[in-house]
């Protein structure tokens, strides 16, 4: 006869290595999208700071324009003024 509870171990000890080698696989896998949104998350927040300087930089270049055209208006009303203009 055959040794049914010899085959039945076995088919458990493989059906476990198997679940074994399975959970190890999802293990690494968590591990490298683990990483991966780590990554990301340092992009993202480098990318957000790089946002952030160019918002303040286009501020900083904003408020010059306005006081460049705000002294040009000026210059440009001083010389029409009738004191300033030439008999």
């Amino acid at each position: 006869m055959v040794n049914l509870q010899g085959m039945e171990g076995l088919s458990l000890t493989r059906l476990h290595l198997s679940l074994t080698r399975l959970h190890l696989s999802l293990t690494r896998l968590h591990l490298s999208l683990t990483h991966l949104h780590l990554s990301l998350t340092h992009l993202h927040l480098s990318l957000t700071r790089l946002h952030l300087s160019l918002t303040r930089l286009h501020l900083s270049l904003t408020r010059l324009h306005l006081s460049l055209t705000h002294l040009h208006l000026s210059l440009t009303h001083l010389h029409l003024s009738p004191t300033h203009s030439s008999p």
